[in-house]
């Protein structure tokens, strides 16, 4: 039997990790990465 590898890439970026008071800044971002 062959076996396929498969992979999932998830990339969240932008108003996905964006707060309603925020203005996207790198360190922004990456700090609600953190939290979530």
């Amino acid at each position: 039997m062959n076996r396929i590898n498969k992979k999932v890439v998830i990339a969240l970026g932008g108003n996905a990790i964006l707060q309603k008071d925020q203005i996207g800044t790198h360190e922004e971002q990456q700090e609600n990465i953190k939290k979530t």
